[in-house]
């Protein structure tokens, strides 16, 4: 999730991955953000439910980016862009495909090499 309009985000940068970044909400503001949220999959029978997140492909170790080689991955500040699930659809498509029995947790692949 981000916390800036993306509106006034383009009016506000130099339109490259760099500047528009800058906007970015940092991944601990996400994970401060999340807690909540998380706190509460905790408590999730693993046996009932597969909890999946993809804060590893949406964040990396400093930032959660708006822009990942020139694509908005989000279309406001809760939504991902056609981007941005299209990021996220080949994590999904693999959590989809497994079994509930023989899944608990699947994090999605790393951005880290982002910041």
């Amino acid at each position: 999730m981000q916390i800036h309009d993306l509106k006034y985000v383009l009016k506000k940068s130099r339109l490259t991955d760099v500047s528009i970044n800058r906007f970015s909400v940092t991944t601990e503001e996400h994970k401060n953000n999340q807690s909540f949220v998380s706190s509460q999959f905790k408590k999730i029978n693993r046996e009932m439910a597969t909890i999946v997140s993809f804060d590893n492909l949406l964040c990396g170790s400093e930032i959660c980016p708006l822009v990942y080689e020139g694509k908005f991955l989000y279309f406001d500040e809760g939504h991902l862009s056609i981007d941005g699930a299209m990021l996220v659809y080949p994590s999904l498509m693999k959590v989809l495909s497994t079994p509930l029995h023989n899944t608990s947790f699947i994090a999605a692949p790393d951005l880290r090499a982002l910041n």
